[in-house]
């Protein structure tokens, strides 16, 4: 996957983390309140990344 970030213009790529117990083990727990508050986030995200927006991204970068 490293490669996709330096073909043609580049690709922008994002990274969300959810904080869980136990990761490294056969079970994991995490609460349901950062799971909603994760989804709530992308979903925003989402909706709200227009060509004005990413070009203000870009120009930070």
């Amino acid at each position: 996957m490293g490669n996709i970030y330096k073909s043609l213009g580049g690709v922008i790529g994002i990274s969300l983390a959810i904080p869980v117990r136990y990761m490294h083990s056969s079970y994991t727990t995490a609460n349901i309140d950062d799971i909603d508050n994760a989804i709530r986030l992308v979903k925003l995200i989402a909706e709200n990344l227009n060509e004005k927006e990413y070009e203000r991204i870009i120009k930070e970068l």
